[in-house]
């Protein structure tokens, strides 16, 4: 870490601990923004900038009571769960001597342990500072201050080579395509990162497109996350972009779901049919048109499924993968698969506590979007609860090409913490609009909308 760098996170970590929850979390999403880990510093374990701003609002969050334990709900129990349970069978697995040699352990299991500190801490202060459709409103009309200087800095990595957030942590590594243009890192460790990151915020931006007054900022906003896209000049990216915009694109028939889920599985089976290969194979097809190693992912799956019995009952060394491509990254296959991940690192039952999270965040929004869309109708709310929903369908076939790693787990926290807030927030109100009603329609949409927001709403109603 350098001068520059510390300073910024000390400013950061100054205007999270006593800026209005706002500006703390425009400056969280800042420091994800532009520190990257090379901005780290030792202190018996390695630092990282955002592992240290994390840990500073969390700590924010609960002093000020801006998050509470007892107000987790399901959804914040599977998801912190998921990535705990994973961790804790790792550990254990090396614990008793099932895993790589000593040292790399060791090394291992500080970097997954303070892994899980960062998401812990992360998404526990993003709950407590990201707790309406509004604080997102706002948090999107002040990103593109971030994004100006942001996507100028990739602008001059991208014609010159060299990245001028090196100075803020960025890594030095240069990557040249086929034609020969630079793939920009920014911040973060890969351009496949980076451009999701991009990709992300682009589909939140939708929703201000019906607003009059925000309609030019978030047009402004887009054209900035479209560029980082395009600097990171990687196929991932763009199949996240082009599966949101396909998403958005069924916003007509957002109240016909049951007609799209089949739509859905109509389009999977004939696509296998018509691939004659196993449908894991279909990003094989869609990298021939994108671009990106899709047979990598495709192959992998299939290793994967064939060794399941190595892995499923409390995962399986990473090492012991090395022989599933010829050719691998630090004694390991290239593990370009989170769900992948999760059953390697922790078993079949870390695999399906994620998935479980990923099911409860759906549910949840299913019922704030039903709630929205009562008389009178909350349009906008519900535009950025189809939004939500968007970026988590994108992130979730994203799961199948890359790995999310260094501070874009933030990113990624925060999304699913914004999920949960803002769901919370619409049951929440809808159950002290139903029980002002007094009526014994009323009584029963409270009980109704009691079971719908699960522990937070419960808490909120003791506090």
């Amino acid at each position: 870490m350098n001068a520059v760098s510390a300073l910024v996170l000390v400013a950061l970590a100054i205007l999270i601990s006593v800026g209005s929850r706002r500006t703390a979390l425009l400056a969280l999403v800042a420091g994800t923004m532009f520190l990257g880990q090379g901005a780290s510093f030792s202190v018996g374990v390695t630092i990282y900038p955002m592992r240290f701003l994390a840990l500073v609002a969390f700590l924010r969050v609960l002093r000020r009571r801006e998050m509470k334990f007892s107000g987790l709900n399901e959804l914040d129990r599977a998801f912190v769960g998921a990535y705990g349970f994973a961790v804790a069978m790792y550990l254990v697995r090396t614990a008793f001597g099932y895993g790589t040699s000593e040292s790399i352990s060791q090394t291992s299991n500080l970097s997954k342990i303070g892994g899980f500190c960062d998401l812990f801490f992360g998404y526990i202060a993003f709950r407590g500072l990201l707790r309406s459709t509004d604080d997102l409103k706002q948090l999107l009309l002040r990103f593109p201050l971030l994004l100006v200087p942001y996507v100028g800095s990739l602008a001059i990595e991208r014609m010159t080579g060299n990245n001028p957030l090196l100075l803020l942590g960025g890594v030095s590594q240069i990557w040249i395509d086929a034609e020969g243009r630079y793939r920009c890192f920014g911040s973060f460790a890969h351009p496949s990162i980076l451009g999701t990151f991009g990709a992300s915020f682009f589909l939140l931006y939708v929703p201000f497109l019906a607003e009059g007054v925000a309609r030019m900022r978030a047009a402004v906003a887009m054209a900035l996350c479209l560029a980082i896209v395009g600097f990171a000049n990687s196929g991932s990216p763009v199949t996240f972009l082009g599966l949101g915009l396909l998403v958005w694109a069924l916003w007509p028939l957002r109240r016909r779901m049951a007609l799209i889920k089949a739509g859905l599985a109509i389009c999977l089976l004939v696509t296998a049919i018509a691939m004659n290969a196993p449908i894991w194979y279909l990003p094989t097809r869609i990298s021939g048109i994108v671009g990106g190693t899709g047979w990598h992912r495709s192959y992998l799956m299939e290793r994967g499924f064939a060794d399941i019995d190595r892995w499923w009952i409390a995962g399986m060394p990473l090492d012991l993968t090395v022989g599933w491509f010829p050719y691998h990254i630090m004694g390991a296959a290239d593990m370009t698969n989170v769900f992948l991940l999760f059953g390697v690192d922790g078993g079949l039952l870390a695999l399906l506590l994620l998935v479980l999270a990923l099911v409860l965040a759906f549910r949840r929004l299913g019922r704030a979007l039903r709630v929205v869309r009562e008389p009178p109708t909350d349009r906008l709310s519900e535009r950025f609860l189809w939004a939500l929903g968007t970026v988590l369908v994108a992130h979730i076939v994203n799961f199948f090409a890359i790995t999310y790693f260094d501070q874009f787990n933030m990113i990624w926290a925060m999304q699913v913490a914004a999920i949960s807030g803002i769901t919370t927030e619409v049951l929440r109100q809808s159950l002290e609009h139903a029980g002002g009603a007094g009526s014994h329609s009323g009584r029963d949409r409270s009980a109704a909308t009691t079971r719908a927001v699960g522990g937070a709403g419960a808490a909120t109603r003791r506090t």
